[in-house]
């Protein structure tokens, strides 16, 4: 791939390299929480896995780079970062163990397979919330233009083994539509963890970690996390989110 408006980007470790579109959707610090969260509270055995709106596969990666056992079935509706995904799974070598396949999730109600482990970073923002990105890849990752929350765990929930667990990072913002949501679709909330940048700010980010069930049977786990300490440096929570411990 010798596009000049692709760059190539080396994260996590000395061997993990994405391309990524310079004027379109890149990924941030949400996709390594992501990736980290679901690896650390993964069931004990993992064989099957699906990522809903993989985009250009970074979390997907991330769960092999991390140990994540089995393989991944990684779902993206948009050719441009279908192309990504592709790629990137053949850039890193993972092409035994990392699917992709090019869909709307919400054409996947005929879905047959059960999974371990649900994933997604679904869009944040409502359609008619704030400014759309002019650039497509940006615009429907960030709003609900091709999928809402309650698709995403319609079918993600669908998809899971009865044991199974299905993860995603939202705003805290939303914190209150997002709780609501989960338990409409048949799911609870078994660990919320909250990501703030220092101690002393306000979270922004919350990570879920849901299950099937009835959430008046329910027992969350919320805890508090900050990427940085308070005299500026990384934490040591951070560093295992943003780095493989060789590297």
């Amino acid at each position: 791939m010798t596009d000049p408006t692709i760059s190539f980007d080396r994260m996590y470790d000395r061997d993990t390299v994405i391309a990524q579109r310079r004027g379109g959707y890149r990924f941030s610090v949400d996709a390594l929480l992501l990736s980290w969260f679901a690896h650390e509270y993964a069931p004990a055995r993992v064989t099957r896995t699906l990522e809903l709106g993989a985009g250009s596969g970074v979390v997907s990666i991330l769960l092999k780079r991390r140990g994540l056992g089995g393989t991944i079935d990684a779902i993206e509706r948009q050719g441009s970062l279908f192309s990504l995904l592709t790629h990137n799974v053949s850039l890193n070598h993972l092409d035994a163990c990392i699917f992709p396949t090019l869909k709307d999730i919400r054409m996947l109600s005929d879905l047959h397979e059960r999974y371990d482990l649900v994933c997604f970073n679904p869009p944040y923002r409502a359609v008619d919330s704030g400014r759309t990105a002019p650039d497509e890849e940006r615009a429907a990752a960030r709003h609900e233009l091709f999928g809402s929350l309650d698709d995403f765990l319609l079918i993600g929930g669908a998809a899971l083994k009865k044991k199974g667990r299905l993860f995603f990072v939202y705003p805290v913002a939303r914190l209150a539509f997002a709780c609501l949501s989960i338990s409409l679709h048949g799911l609870y909330p078994r660990q919320i963890v909250l990501v703030s940048e220092a101690p002393a700010d306000p979270p922004t980010l919350a990570l879920f970690c849901c299950v099937p069930g009835d959430v008046r049977r329910s027992k969350l786990d919320i805890s508090l996390m900050a990427m940085r300490e308070n005299d500026g440096a990384e934490s040591a929570i951070a560093s295992k989110v943003l780095h493989a411990s060789s590297f």
